[in-house]
């Protein structure tokens, strides 16, 4: 057979003698002599050497009548089209209101007065159980209560998860919930009755700052700051808290001594998990202050470097540069859903509340409509078919797709091949096994 190298190999460094080679969809790595690089840029390879069959074996060789990203959309569509899967994920919205404001929330433009209702509360009760009926290999059940604010519909959340818990339990169903928060009302009473009633072992809540900052990015007083604070406090002993503290270039060096100050003044090391998360601007591709990827990368490391020298976090590991991942988020699988508060369905949680990206509901079924479409064969802009970048991008997430796009040119492109060559060349350095 005769063979090319893939396009998915991207050139991280060369010198006089050698090349090293990164394969974006194997993840591999590779150092080769200069003169076998030179002889691999032929269209057509006759593979003779050992070495041929060991860069074949990795990626870096692939038939030369291949079509590497139908091959990628193939195995990807295959996944996540799939109804052999042994659990379900559903991301419910019981409402679109808030009892803050933030400035960056995506939902800015949805009508955040919607509640959901007892009868669409029922149809989403019987739209699970009947799915889970419908799919005998099913398993696990995973629910993420989500908003708006969730902990305005805490009763609602609570009727709604012991009835589903009634009716799982003759299937054998396994349960697993969370919660994405403010924090604001998530009090250790409540906290204690969604931990037994409601099965919610997890919650996420956000941190931009301290009480100016907080009150200035929330739109909210700044006693509610410290409201928040005692209540992860109050809550870290029954439930895994996440904190995501929101990063821009303005707020990076005060989110340090937040860390600091929850993980040492409050003694909460070891007993919450901190996510510095970068701030997109899924809507209008105006926020100047957001990091890039390759910037984010630099400053991520930095940010838990710093925290682990202090003792405070534990040492992070040489990360992986980026490569194919089939299964890039669970929401995107066939019969997985975000669900909102009419009952309308989504497969991007980001997605609530735009009409335009409503693919069904809870009453009518799936719409097959042209954002269901986007779901199911995901992203084919022409610039997307022809990247070296694409198995590592992760554009297939919808959200951020459309926040990485403008006018039909990619706005990562050059951010994510500095983050990829960098990180390349650190688990080198590191001295992680390549092959050579």
């Amino acid at each position: 057979m005769i063979y090319k190298l893939s396009k998915y190999s991207i050139k991280i460094s060369q010198d006089e003698n050698t090349v090293i080679l990164y394969n974006t969809f194997s993840g591999s790595i590779v150092r080769l002599e200069n003169v076998i690089y030179q002889e691999l840029l032929g269209e057509k390879i006759q593979c003779s050497e050992k070495i041929h069959y060991d860069l074949i074996r990795q990626g870096f060789l692939v038939p030369n009548c291949q079509n590497e990203f139908f091959k990628a959309k193939y195995i990807m569509h295959s996944k996540l089209q799939s109804d052999q899967v042994d659990s379900l994920s559903y991301v419910i919205a019981p409402t679109m209101k808030c009892n803050m404001n933030c400035v960056y929330c995506f939902e800015a433009n949805s009508d955040k007065e919607v509640v959901m209702t007892t009868e669409t509360a029922d149809k989403v009760i019987q739209f699970i159980v009947k799915t889970i009926k419908n799919k005998k290999s099913i398993k696990k059940l995973k629910i993420c209560w989500f908003g708006g604010e969730p902990m305005l519909c805490y009763d609602l959340i609570l009727n709604i998860s012991e009835r589903l818990l009634c009716l799982l339990k003759p299937l054998g169903i396994e349960y697993n919930a969370s919660m994405i928060s403010n924090g604001l009302l998530l009090t250790r009473e409540r906290a204690e009755k969604l931990v037994t009633d409601a099965r919610i072992n997890r919650v996420q809540i956000t941190l931009d700052g301290f009480s100016e900052t907080y009150a200035m990015r929330k739109r909210t007083d700044k006693n509610n700051f410290y409201i928040v604070v005692n209540n992860i406090k109050e809550i870290a002993d029954i439930l895994t808290v996440t904190i995501r503290l929101n990063a821009d270039k303005k707020n990076l060096h005060e989110l340090y001594k937040l860390a600091y100050y929850l993980l040492k003044g409050l003694g909460l090391k070891g007993k919450i998990k901190i996510s510095l998360s970068n701030i997109r601007d899924y809507i209008d591709n105006l926020c100047g202050n957001c990091y890039f990827v390759d910037e984010f990368s630099l400053v991520k490391k930095r940010f838990y470097n710093k925290l682990s020298q202090e003792s405070l976090y534990p040492k992070q590991s040489v990360e992986r540069p980026p490569f194919f991942q089939p299964v890039f988020c669970g929401m995107a699988k066939k019969n997985n859903f975000v669900i909102g508060p009419s009952g309308e369905l989504y497969k991007c949680e980001h997605y609530i509340g735009l009409g335009n990206k409503v693919i069904g509901s809870i009453f009518d079924g799936l719409y097959y409509n042209d954002a269901q479409k986007q779901s199911a064969m995901g992203n084919m802009n022409l610039g997307c078919q022809t990247c070296d970048l694409y198995p590592a991008c992760q554009c297939e997430c919808f959200g951020i797709y459309d926040c990485s796009v403008k006018n039909g040119n990619c706005l990562i492109y050059n951010a994510l091949l500095a983050k990829i060559k960098n990180q390349v060349l650190e688990y080198i350095s590191k001295g992680k096994k390549y092959t050579s």
